[in-house]
């Protein structure tokens, strides 16, 4: 706790406690808001002005009280949310978020239902550590207890879901009907079964949609994988692939064998000749010896000539019997070397043969489980179809009206315009994108319903075309500081949003939004915090982006149907807050222009709007809009479910947001 006490204090020492009680020394998770941050270079100068506008949470300074005459104190400092310009203005600390409960605990502690519910809100995010719904349904239900709205909308969504607590339908109703402040009765039990067999149906359709999703996921990685292997075999056949003949896998083998076989031949023929001209000069030498001897002085020369020539031709023969063993030996190993090629030619025609073999049966193995992941994709589109169809079933399965009906109230009643408040909306649209591709609709689609709006249901306009972020969030401020409980506000964005894939937060891209970074993005938390702070009792935001269903994950809008139109006529009266969501898909990209002048989604607005002559309630433009765009979307072959509800964490009490044309 930061409160001090001071006892009997001087004069002189108050006023010094007056002029030092902003000092008192910073607690762990707190940042200085006054601190001077350095000079930022032009290119994040937009970026920090728009930093400014962003709702922090912020310790504001402790307040000097008095205690009679003699005794001063410094009061707890106290914890509130607030743009963070204003936070630092007025001397006020940031509350990182890994520090936000024990900021807000103390406060819960003693019981007030805000802090509780913050406390819930931050248990149920995960904000600084794990997610904790358990915990989050235990603060959320005492505060509820003490009749705080939010917080009783904020537990029946939880039983609605089943997340920390179990789940109970009719538990989760009746906390809808207590926060908005209608009679705790029992809903219909033909009512009621109708709501858990279409909500078991759901379920169990989206279960199947996951385990087909997963199925094929696993298919296609498999598919992947066999492809690899597929792809290495080719690889490998064709490096091992044989050549016809020998000779033309290794012509210098068989070269060198030629050389051999003749050099053989050559030394065996001289060899030959060797031998026969010894055998001649041994002739002759026995026919020399066997002269008389009147010869014998001129045959003992020729005799020793003879001998000479016998004993130089005896060397020349050896020398060719040795070249002849060496030529053969190199013939020999010429043949083997080419027996051996022509053996592993052998073997490897053999083995690029089972190679091929393989191939043939993978690729029809390949070929059988790409027909089994395109039945996998076709039977999870149809189990989608079927999902989407309960979908639009459930947005409006007890209201047995037709589509102009809805845009009436019953007969006998009359339309209190006087109830319903001033009309404003901020309209965005966003073509010409600094850094990502342009978009085609965007802006036609927000001057169209800028026009309709203004036009058809009196609404007070802002529109922006290719706005910052900084422009964004300006607008959203100037609204937050002048909006009071007599005003309603739509909001209508058309232009890129994008998923961030490590939290699951949306997100809006404006025309300065950066591929590469989020510095210049608008979360979902940022939109919420600002509307949360919001006087403004009926609060609407239409999203034509990619993700925009993010801002609704979970909402309570299943269980609005089936109330009658009594209670609707009741809810217009109600000075408690609305905060809904129509987005134009889930949590994946939409479909753009189809080759018209406006995207999908805002065709099916434009068209209901324009058509209604009376009436007409956020979930009423839902159930006329989300078959159209559905029907739009399965013509190309794709799929787009709209989705509406309460946004979380924005400070929905109850109710809905209603469009009266003008008298």
């Amino acid at each position: 706790m930061f409160a001090t006490w001071c006892a009997a204090l001087p004069r002189p020492l108050y006023a010094m406690l007056l002029a030092t009680a902003a000092c008192i020394a910073l607690q762990p998770g707190l940042a200085a808001a006054e601190d001077v941050a350095p000079a930022l270079p032009p290119l994040q100068l937009a970026a920090s002005e728009a930093d400014d506008l962003v709702i922090v949470d912020c310790a504001l300074p402790p307040q000097v009280r008095a205690l009679g005459t003699g005794m001063v104190y410094a009061a707890a400092r106290k914890v509130t949310k607030l743009p963070a310009s204003e936070c630092r203005i007025r001397g006020g600390e940031y509350i990182v978020p890994t520090r936000a409960i024990d900021a807000w605990l103390p406060g819960a502690q003693a019981g007030d239902p805000e802090a509780m519910t913050y406390v819930g809100e931050i248990y149920e995010k995960g904000i600084g550590q794990p997610r904790d719904p358990a915990k989050a349904a235990e603060w959320y239900g005492r505060a509820a207890d003490k009749g705080y709205a939010r917080a009783q909308v904020s537990l029946a969504e939880l039983y609605e879901r089943g997340d920390g607590v179990p789940r109970d339908p009719a538990k989760a109703i009746s906390l809808y009907r207590k926060a908005g402040g209608l009679p705790d009765q029992a809903i219909d039990p033909n009512t009621a079964q109708k709501l858990k067999d279409l909500q078991d149906k759901l379920d169990q359709r989206d279960r199947d949609c996951d385990a087909l999703r997963n199925q094929l996921l696993k298919q296609k990685s498999d598919l992947q994988n066999e492809r690899a292997q597929l792809d290495r075999l080719q690889r490998e056949a064709s490096r091992g692939a044989p050549a016809a003949a020998p000779a033309q896998r290794d012509p210098d083998a068989v070269r060198r064998q030629q050389e051999a076989a003749a050099a053989v031949a050559k030394e065996r023929e001289n060899s030959a000749k060797l031998a026969a001209r010894i055998k001649d000069l041994e002739a002759q030498l026995a026919n020399s010896n066997a002269q008389g001897a009147d010869r014998a002085q001129t045959s003992a020369a020729e005799t020793t000539r003879l001998k000479s020539d016998l004993q130089k031709l005896n060397g020349d023969l050896a020398a060719t019997k040795s070249s002849l063993a060496q030529k053969q030996a190199e013939l020999d190993a010429a043949r083997k070397q080419s027996a051996s090629a022509a053996a592993s030619a052998s073997s490897s025609g053999a083995t690029n043969d089972k190679l091929q073999r393989d191939l043939k049966q993978r690729q029809a193995a390949l070929d059988d489980k790409e027909k089994r992941i395109a039945a996998l994709e076709t039977q999870l589109k149809q189990a989608e179809t079927e999902r989407d169809q309960l979908k639009i079933t459930q947005a409006g399965p007890m209201r047995s009206i037709d589509p102009s009906a809805a845009s009436t109230p019953a007969p006998g009643s009359t339309i209190p315009h006087d109830k319903l408040g001033n009309y404003h909306a901020l309209v965005i649209g966003i073509n010409n994108y600094q850094q990502l591709p342009h978009l085609e609709t965007a802006v036609n689609d927000a001057k169209e319903i800028a026009r309709i709006l203004k036009d058809q249901y009196g609404f007070n306009v802002t529109l922006l075309v290719d706005a910052t972020r900084h422009d964004i969030l300006a607008a959203l401020n100037d609204l937050r500081a002048k909006l009071t409980n007599k005003d309603n506000l739509l909001i209508y964005y058309a232009g890129h949003g994008e998923l961030d894939s490590t939290n699951q937060h949306g997100n809006w891209l404006p025309v300065d939004a950066e591929p590469t970074g989020t510095a210049n993005w608008i979360s979902d938390s940022d939109i919420t915090n600002q509307l949360n702070l919001m006087t403004a009792r009926q609060v609407m935001i239409i999203a034509d982006s990619c993700y925009g269903g993010s801002l609704t994950r979970g909402s309570g809008a299943s269980l609005a149907p089936g109330m009658s139109d009594d209670v609707l006529l009741a809810r217009i009266m109600t000075q408690k807050k609305s905060r809904m969501v129509l987005s134009s898909g889930g949590l994946e990209p939409v479909l753009d222009d189809l080759g018209g002048s406006h995207s999908v989604f805002a065709a099916a607005v434009i068209n209901v709007l324009v058509s209604n002559k009376g009436l007409i309630s956020g979930t009423d433009l839902y159930q006329r809009v989300i078959p159209l765009v559905t029907k739009a979307a399965f013509n190309v072959r794709a799929r787009q479910v709209p989705e509406y509800g309460q946004i979380k964490f924005a400070g929905h009490e109850s109710g809905d947001f209603f469009f009266a044309a003008a008298l």
